[in-house]
């Protein structure tokens, strides 16, 4: 499956001789335990997302300006999460699992339970 993410070449999911580059950032604060997807901060800090394209992917420098030395905010490449992805109604999502977590260095100690 192929999803066309805006300033972005083509992310295909089944395709190993892609070369992807980009990054993302993940709300450390948003994503909680018990949801079913990471929290992603959206394209220029408009709020928060889960699924990939409205995201990102950001350039290093989009990603470390959006950050802005925030502890609340992990920037992860595509190519960190590229295993990972799952695709739901054509939307690409990041599952919230304690192997996804590790690879991107979320700490389960750090996270919390939603109601």
């Amino acid at each position: 499956m192929k999803v066309n993410l805006p300033n972005a070449a083509t992310l295909t999911l089944d395709s190993s001789s892609n070369e992807l580059y980009g990054y993302f950032l993940v709300s450390n604060r948003w994503t909680v335990m018990n949801d079913a997807n990471i929290t992603f901060v959206r394209k220029n800090a408009l709020g928060y997302c889960y699924n990939l394209d409205w995201g990102g992917p950001l350039t290093r420098h989009e990603a470390l300006k959006l950050r802005n030395n925030s502890a609340a905010i992990t920037i992860v490449s595509i190519a960190t999460i590229k295993p990972f992805l799952k695709t739901t109604n054509d939307k690409i999502y990041l599952p919230n699992t304690a192997d996804v977590r590790k690879a991107i260095g979320i700490d389960n100690e750090d996270l919390q339970l939603a109601n």
